[in-house]
């Protein structure tokens, strides 16, 4: 078969990515067809079979471009010189924008942490694990150095991290039970909760670090 030329190649393949992610959003990994992200994408099923051999192996694709999207902001953040509370209310709110634009990032993790753990660490550390252990060393560093100023308690950088991350994630991954039972499916009022939670979260963290 010809390889497409480039150009071309490149926008068929962020139409696929595109559409990949609009499916999977509606439908989950499980709920998703080949069929209709071909169809989304304006492309017969055989050349989608072309860039990608199957679901799995494109739901991967996608789940890279995403993580790889917003990892560049969050790396540059914990390397900054920025004051911890700056940095802490940042992270929360680029990383909640990112999970309420793409829910299935975390309901993936964690389905693959039960699936296949080794596969999804080998994942991960492909995309930025090296990137990742550099950045939490320098904000170890920063985090030491504020709390020998009296600023703030004693933390290491990957509880402060793991905090963050947890309390930002079960309200998105718990979203159907917590958005029917408190909000009657109210996407509005959903979306208005996770914003104020972006405050709430820093100042829970923030309040617990001071001394």
């Amino acid at each position: 078969m010809r390889t497409p030329d480039e150009p071309t190649g490149q926008r068929t393949e962020s139409l696929i990515l595109e559409a990949a992610r609009q499916v999977f959003l509606d439908k989950g990994l499980e709920g998703a067809r080949m069929q209709e992200i071909a169809d989304r994408a304006g492309i017969n099923k055989a050349l989608l079979h072309y860039y990608f051999r199957n679901k799995e192996k494109l739901f991967e694709h996608v789940f890279e471009s995403v993580i790889a999207s917003f990892i560049p902001q969050v790396l540059h953040l914990m390397g900054s010189d920025e004051p911890i509370p700056d940095k802490i209310r940042q992270f929360v709110s680029i990383y909640l924008d990112v999970i309420y634009e793409n829910p299935f990032i975390p309901r993936f993790i964690l389905h693959e942490m039960n699936r296949d753990p080794e596969h999804l660490t080998a994942m991960m550390e492909r995309i930025a694990g090296k990137d990742i252990r550099k950045q939490l060393k320098k904000l170890d560093e920063d985090l030491a150095e504020a709390s020998r100023r009296g600023q703030i308690k004693p933390v290491r950088a990957v509880h402060l991290l793991v905090n963050m991350l947890s309390l930002c994630i079960f309200p998105v991954v718990a979203k159907p039970v917590i958005a029917g039972i408190l909000f009657h499916n109210n996407e509005k009022e959903y979306k208005q909760f996770l914003i104020t939670r972006k405050e709430i979260v820093s100042d829970f963290i923030i309040n617990g670090l001071k001394c």
